[in-house]
């Protein structure tokens, strides 16, 4: 929301650690229209200050009158959560043409990981390039943050992958084959929570696990079939490192486990930050396997190999724009601004994408931006 503050006032933020005040801080250092503006805690000036400080409390005291913006998207705990405006000059190329949302305000999200955040900014430039003011939402923690963001209407839409929706968003346990099947079931399903899906790309975002190449042709790993024979041969070398949450989900470890029938030994699952799976997998010595991302861009960079899902355990992963309904009928054209751009994005093409942010270095907006433009899809200026 937006709030107006007469000179003097007082804003008081209050919370439980963890909430979003930082956050919020960050976002009032950023976005606060008064050139006088103060910011303080317990009467101490704090303009400025490293947010990592801050613990229970946020007093902001405008000195002159002026506008203060909020971003409040009620999701888990208090439910506060950063947001700046797109400022990008851009203009319609092969979408957009005629504006078809001037004079929209619209909110876009993701979740924190790369390929989430990039795809989070080609949907705000698009929107952007069709004339909309769009508020930069991306980069929430955790796939219910941002999935309830877009239920609530705080947020628009995302890019959201069609086995979350059916496992952890639906509650299903059991995985629907065919893509397209997968993607119309949920979309059947989530009319009644006010989510509507939007076609889906061929990008499948699902469960690998992968090993060096040293490693596959040591153990002669081409299939998971092959690493359940390796945890009964040689139990010692099947060892795997992997996030925290693939070892407690029924679509991952578990599951792959009592699929595979996998007797892998007490302590040899390795839970580790994901982004360490990949540099830990293929220096070899500390996993002989990794859980991985089919799109992720270290794969090919670090020349891993993707193991064979030979039971086709695995769901489907397939990234699709999930809107909420209101906004949809309000704004019908989003699903032909979308349309093209969603079935550009294959499996590999996300790969590199992934890539120009986790081994280049680029920034994920900005690597976004890049391949819209590249791709005819919009233009600066």
């Amino acid at each position: 929301m937006t709030r107006d503050g007469a000179a003097g006032e007082t804003v008081i933020l209050v919370g439980p650690s963890g909430c979003g005040k930082s956050t919020t801080l960050k976002m009032i250092n950023r976005l606060i229209e008064t050139a006088s503006g103060q910011i303080t805690i317990g009467g101490e000036d704090v303009t400025g200050i490293n947010p990592v400080a801050l613990r229970r409390t946020i007093v902001v005291r405008t000195a002159v009158a002026g506008a203060l913006l909020f971003a409040a998207a009620g999701l888990s705990g208090c439910g506060l959560t950063s947001g700046s405006p797109l400022a990008d000059s851009v203009q319609p190329g092969s979408i957009g043409k005629g504006r078809p949302l001037d004079g929209a305000q619209l909110t876009v999200t993701s979740k924190e990981f790369t390929e989430q955040i990039v795809l989070g900014q080609i949907m705000g430039l698009v929107f952007k390039a069709a004339g909309a003011e769009v508020l930069d939402r991306t980069n929430i923690q955790g796939s219910i943050g941002a999935r309830e963001a877009v239920k609530s209407g705080a947020a628009d839409g995302m890019y959201e992958y069609t086995g979350t929706a059916w496992i952890t968003y639906l509650g299903h346990t059991k995985r629907v084959v065919d893509p397209y099947e997968q993607w119309e079931a949920v979309r059947e399903e989530d009319r009644r929570n006010g989510v509507t899906w939007l076609d889906a790309a061929p990008l499948n975002n699902t469960y690998a696990l992968v090993s060096n190449q040293a490693n596959a042709q040591k153990y002669r790993l081409r299939t998971l079939s092959d690493v359940a024979r390796l945890t009964k041969k040689d139990p010692g070398a099947a060892t795997i490192c992997g996030g925290s949450e693939f070892s407690v989900r029924e679509d991952g470890l578990p599951g792959v486990a009592k699929t595979y029938g996998f007797a892998l030994r007490r302590g040899n699952f390795k839970k580790m930050d994901d982004g360490v799976v990949y540099t830990q997998v293929a220096e070899g010595s500390a996993c002989a396997l990794g859980v991985a991302a089919t799109t992720d861009g270290r794969i090919p960079e670090l020349k891993l190999k993707v193991l064979e899902d030979d039971r086709h355990f695995f769901p489907n992963y397939n990234a699709a724009p999930e809107m909420n309904s209101a906004t949809m009928r309000k704004y019908p054209a989003i699903a032909d601004l979308l349309a093209p751009i969603t079935k550009r994005l294959t499996g590999a093409e996300a790969q590199r994408l992934n890539a120009r942010v986790d081994v280049d270095g680029e920034d994920p907006h900005e690597v976004a931006k890049d391949w819209l433009v590249r791709e005819g899809f919009i233009r600066e200026g």
